[in-house]
């Protein structure tokens, strides 16, 4: 047990993160049902996610190299907060997708 103690930080944030990335998901798609948007741009919202991600994993060997980890991970903190905060202030699918891209 004293070898998985200094871990559990570790994995409750790890856990808060994924159930955070989860609920914004959920309620994304449920928002945007409630604006009006259309299934199939629902839909694409969540394709952007994943494109996204792909991006993301190919682009982050270069950024870190640049920068280093502490401010690549900082930047793009920042950069999803910010994302974030967009999707409640602008309601328009097109801009969704982007943001999630």
């Amino acid at each position: 047990m004293s070898s998985i103690r200094p871990m559990i930080p570790l994995l409750l944030a790890a856990g808060i993160l994924l159930g955070g990335n989860g609920l914004q998901s959920t309620l994304i798609a449920l928002r945007g049902a409630q604006e009006g948007f259309s299934a199939s741009d629902i839909g694409l919202m969540g394709t952007f996610y994943f494109a996204g991600f792909l991006l993301g994993c190919l682009a982050i060997t270069r950024i870190i190299k640049a920068v280093g980890h502490i401010r690549a991970f900082s930047a793009l903190a920042a950069i999803a907060s910010v994302g974030t905060l967009l999707l409640v202030l602008v309601i328009d699918p097109v801009m969704w997708c982007a943001v999630r891209l």
